[in-house]
């Protein structure tokens, strides 16, 4: 009699474990099966965004490729994090005809000028270097843009927020590269020559591919 209680006792906490494991079980499943279900939908949206990315990057070499000018095109293969502002290297040199104070655009304007050339790559000052000098013109004014700023234009000049900024062709760089637009215009403290900010057409954050004016 005791050894059928025990029998019946042992088969009925059986029967409970299997009824408590099975929803266990099952709930266990189910978030294993979210947990691989967050991870694909993660890794999708990581693809995708690499092929955003991707196509942003051909599009910028499409982009140069129809622009007016002979231009070399060329592959940003390195930004230095200490003069991330400063300089970029691309794929291109001496061996492609890169030569020292050749004009660099990307796909937006102007963005800079061949400042060292090697056999297969070349450095390239950046528009936002602070070293570099350019002669630009406004409407029929000259004047000389560095640091996102454009001095030496007479208050007598009429110049106006959303005018465009361009390469004067005054010195080495090429004429006519687009640069950006006037956002302020100030005058001096001695009130003699205006002072204008420029917001730059380039974003020399985010570049993949650059021209080389030839």
């Amino acid at each position: 009699m005791r050894e059928s209680l025990k029998n019946r006792f042992i088969i009925g906490i059986s029967i409970l474990i299997i009824l408590l494991i099975e929803p266990i079980s099952a709930l266990v499943s189910n978030l294993v099966d979210k947990d691989e279900s967050k991870v694909r939908i993660e890794y999708l949206e990581r693809e995708n965004e690499n092929l955003k990315q991707e196509l942003r990057t051909i599009q910028e070499a499409i982009d140069l490729q129809s622009y007016e000018k002979d231009l070399l095109i060329g592959k940003v293969i390195t930004r230095n994090i200490y003069g991330f502002y400063d300089e970029l290297i691309i794929d291109k040199g001496s061996r492609e005809g890169v030569s020292v104070g050749d004009s660099v655009i990307s796909k937006d304007g102007f963005l800079g000028v061949v400042k060292t050339v090697r056999e297969s790559e070349s450095i390239i000052t950046l528009i936002t270097n602070k070293e570099l000098n350019i002669a630009v013109k406004v409407n029929d004014v000259y004047g000389n843009f560095n640091s996102g700023r454009v001095k030496n234009i007479t208050n007598q000049a009429k110049i106006n927020v959303g005018d465009a900024v361009y390469t004067s062709g005054l010195t080495d760089i090429d004429a006519g590269l687009y640069i950006g637009k006037v956002a302020e215009v100030t005058l001096d403290k001695q009130e003699i020559e205006q002072e204008l900010k420029i917001d730059l057409a380039v974003n020399t954050h985010d570049i993949n591919y650059v021209g080389v004016v030839k």
